[in-house]
């Protein structure tokens, strides 16, 4: 699963990645242009993006406008909805406006800071993106052989 974190604080960005990292390849990008680049050319190299991890509160360009921004250019590129990177607002910023206005920017789930590794996998588990047997091991911290 290849996974794009995007999120003003270098801290909480390695440790999504940290948390990440064990599922595929993870880039990270430090605010919402950089986001926007980075995942228009994730797209034009057909390496698309799999999950999004989105801080809400970064300067500039906030969360929610990344997020419509991203969900435009898959619009415009004719992504199917399959293939549409599935897409975390992470936030440490009072929930109930910022829960409303995510899902109405189409987010695909909400973390709110401060997150859990747990509450991360039970994000990936329901997104589909990990399957029960890696969501068991990775939350037991079950090491697997290679």
């Amino acid at each position: 699963m290849r996974s794009l974190i995007v999120d003003d604080s270098m801290t909480n960005a390695k440790m999504l990645k940290s948390f990440l990292s064990p599922f595929g390849e993870c880039d990270i990008a430090t605010d919402g242009k950089e986001a926007i680049e980075v995942y228009t050319n994730s797209i034009e190299s057909d390496t698309l993006y799999r999950l999004i991890c989105l801080d809400i509160m970064m300067p500039e360009m906030n969360g929610h406008a990344v997020l419509s921004k991203l969900r435009q250019i898959e619009d415009e590129n004719n992504i199917p909805s399959r293939n549409k990177a599935k897409i975390i607002m992470v936030s440490g910023a009072p929930l109930k406006e910022n829960l409303i206005n995510a899902f109405k920017s189409r987010c695909d789930a909400y973390l709110p800071k401060p997150f859990s590794k747990n509450g991360l996998f039970r994000h990936l588990y329901t997104l589909e993106l990990i399957d029960p047997d890696t969501l068991i091991k990775n939350l037991l911290n079950i090491k697997t052989a290679k």
